[in-house]
């Protein structure tokens, strides 16, 4: 019986770069434009999991009014702008494959990539102990049989054995593992090699002219509303719709007077 193969990508993306669109091509279509991985697994469905949560700052308190602080040295990447920029700006403007879903916070995925791919390979894990023909998979509308399902992980390969390490994986799927669910760890060399951290320094830096290639393939005023969005938010230490506001206050006092 021919199984039904199923990709899972977790990522945090803090932005999301060419590395990461390279990763998805290799869990949708087997390869990335640049660069083949020849053992890659042909899957008919990719999940990727992206993440609304904020990088490079702190919850809020009482005395900052519940506004989230900026950790000291960090470049801050709002959870908010990238909302903004996967619902408005990449979604609607990145030709990923046919085969691939993007679950988020706004499609009821949890805020947390790795554990959304747990809650996909729980549901999968308990269907076959308990003999189950047929389940949705989670965050999906895809109906599998999970008997002959076979779900595999795809990441950084450093980052795979750190986040789903092989003692932790036995303990919660057992023989499930190794069988239905699988890891494969991608070398950022086998897709572009570039990181989250270098892109959040030419932020740091204004560096547009180095941001823009390292982005997936947009139109140009697209990838520089995203590197503005992302700039501008970093320097003000508040997200776009903070921004946004405080502008908009300036410019109504400023009529205001000329009224």
């Amino acid at each position: 019986m021919r199984k039904t193969k199923i990709g899972l990508v977790p990522m945090s993306a803090k932005p999301y770069h060419r590395g990461h669109h390279a990763l998805v091509e290799i869990a949708a279509l087997g390869k990335a434009s640049e660069s083949a991985i020849e053992e890659a697994p042909d899957n008919d469905f990719v999940i990727v999991f992206v993440s609304y949560t904020s990088r490079g700052t702190k919850p809020g308190t009482k005395a900052s009014g519940g506004k989230e602080r900026v950790i000291p040295g960090e470049t801050p990447v709002f959870g908010d702008d990238m909302k903004y920029i996967w619902e408005k700006l990449l979604i609607p403007n990145i030709n990923f494959p046919d085969n691939v879903i993007i679950a988020s916070p706004a499609t009821g995925a949890p805020n947390s990539p790795i554990l959304g791919v747990h809650d996909v390979l729980s549901a999968i894990h308990e269907a076959r102990k308990s003999n189950q023909k047929s389940i949705v998979l989670p965050y999906t509308d895809i109906t599998v049989d999970p008997q002959t399902v076979e779900a595999t992980i795809y990441s950084d390969d450093v980052d795979i054995n750190q986040n789903y390490p092989d003692d932790q994986m036995e303990k919660l799927y057992g023989e499930t593992y190794g069988t239905a669910i699988k890891k494969f760890g991608v070398p950022r060399s086998a897709t572009v090699e570039i990181s989250g951290t270098k892109m959040r320094q030419m932020l740091c830096n204004g560096n547009k002219a180095e941001f823009l290639p390292m982005l997936p393939n947009l139109p140009r005023a697209v990838a520089e509303e995203i590197f503005d969005i992302l700039s501008t938010s970093a320097i003000k230490m508040c997200p776009r719709k903070d921004w946004m506001m405080q502008t908009e206050s300036i410019l109504r006092s400023l009529i205001k007077a000329l009224l």
